[in-house]
């Protein structure tokens, strides 16, 4: 486990000095099978990434994974993207970052966030309350609790709005983005400084035509629902960007599809925009790692 200096105040955000040494490349864990991911993860690690992360939507919950690639695999750094701060008691999840950064010394990152009252409140019988102060709380807990310990876990937070992202520059280790374009980067983190910016990019490789019809359509499909949430809706206005009816722009904006090389040239625009971390989730028979892996020029 990372221990905390005696001069560090446990309470405030922390700088890790490798917390992003170049710009990194990683990976959201796939929709397979988890005695695959060992396999997986050593495969990734092979292919150059830098990072895996973990999702905790409507499959896996986002620890699980993470503790499979520790345990196998010493290259990546890991971490959840992101646990919602309302579905865990706040000691269950300092307990469970404890967990993770034992079983990854240094190279795990917590990452929390307001998740949406669909995933807490529907699936999980819990109110929503107030996410902004729930996080706040949940931070300090976490890291008073850990300071007793003499552990020290970094804690990225996932943000949307504008009271959220000037939440995480206050608090937070480093911040998880996701919903918009490269070019949005600038705006949404404009007057604000954090440690790192992680961006969490839907990637889909389709070759021809055809497929990339395909793709469009698939997008609509994973897109819609969110965008009809008023966090999001909220979000993409303050671009905007019109999403209500999603058009063919509004997805190109949102998810990358093209040629694995197209795809390698608009992750890279992330991180001419801002970027330090692109965490890319690839779908089903829509791409794989090593179309778009750093040894493939990404």
């Amino acid at each position: 486990m990372t221990p905390v200096a005696d001069s560090q105040d446990a309470r405030t955000p922390m700088r890790r000095p490798d917390a992003n040494p170049a710009k990194r490349l990683g990976l959201v864990v796939p929709h397979i099978p988890l005695a695959e991911l060992p396999a997986y993860a050593r495969r990734v690690a092979d292919l150059g990434y830098h990072d895996l992360w973990a999702g905790e939507s409507d499959r896996y919950d986002g620890c699980t994974p993470l503790a499979l690639a520790a345990a196998v695999e010493p290259r990546l750094r890991l971490g959840n993207a992101v646990l919602p701060v309302q579905t865990r008691g706040r000691f269950l999840m300092a307990q469970t970052a404890r967990s993770l950064e034992s079983a990854a010394p240094g190279r795990f990152i917590l990452g929390l966030g307001a998740s949406s009252p669909f995933i807490v409140e529907w699936w999980n019988g819990l109110p929503y309350g107030q996410p902004l102060a729930a996080t706040r709380e949940l931070v300090a807990y976490i890291r008073e609790r850990h300071a007793k310990d003499k552990v020290r876990v970094p804690i990225y937070i996932g943000a949307l709005g504008p009271r959220m992202l000037a939440l995480a520059a206050e608090i937070g280790d480093g911040v998880v983005l996701t919903s918009l374009a490269a070019r949005d980067i600038p705006t949404v983190t404009r007057g604000l400084r954090f440690g790192e910016v992680v961006v969490w990019v839907p990637v889909m490789v389709a070759e021809t035509t055809e497929q990339r019809d395909d793709a469009v359509a698939d997008a609509r499909r994973r897109l819609a629902p969110y965008m009809r949430t008023p966090a999001y809706a909220a979000h993409h206005a303050r671009l905007g960007r019109v999403t209500d009816p999603l058009d063919d722009d509004a997805i190109h904006d949102l998810m990358v599809i093209g040629s694995a090389a197209e795809c390698r040239r608009r992750i890279t625009e992330f991180y001419d925009h801002g970027a330090d971390t692109v965490i890319v989730e690839l779908f089903p028979g829509l791409g794989d790692p090593s179309q778009i892996s750093p040894q493939a020029g990404c």
